[in-house]
Order: structure tokens, then C-alpha cells, then sequence
């Protein structure tokens, strides 16, 4: 199986990456680094987890919520 991220998925990591650097570059790096690793093993093992997305009519389309960040 291939995860591919879409375009907007990636420019709102860049957003999410500027925000907690705001306050904690460090931490901005470790947070990205470990979304894209739980989010890519849960793909792996559960290829149909998350929600479809409601915009697409397209069963390959997933959606993940990771955590939240404060």
C-alpha cells in the first residue's frame, strides 16, 4: 500500500508546523515527524481507517484526525 498526501494536506502541516515553531521549533519538528510516522503505520496495518472524506466520492480518499496540539 502507498500513502500519498494531497497537496492541501501537506500546505496545512506547513501551517501547523509554523504555528507550534511560534512557540517551540523543536517541538513543531518532533510533532510533524511523528504524525507522518503513526499516521503512515496505522495506513499500513488499516488501509480503511478514518473517515472519507466528505468532499470526495472516492473510497481511497481517509481522512486521520492525529491528536490535538494546545
Amino acid at each position: 500500500m502507498r500513502v500519498t498526501w494531497t497537496i492541501p494536506s501537506l500546505e496545512n502541516l506547513l501551517q501547523i508546523r509554523e504555528y507550534i515553531s511560534r512557540n517551540n521549533p523543536l517541538n513543531a519538528e518532533r510533532f510533524i515527524a511523528e504524525l507522518f510516522d503513526s499516521t503512515d503505520s496505522q495506513l499500513h496495518q488499516f488501509p480503511r481507517s478514518g473517515r472519507k472524506i466528505p468532499d470526495k466520492n472516492n473510497e481511497e480518499y481517509r481522512e486521520i484526525i492525529y491528536r490535538n496540539y494546545p
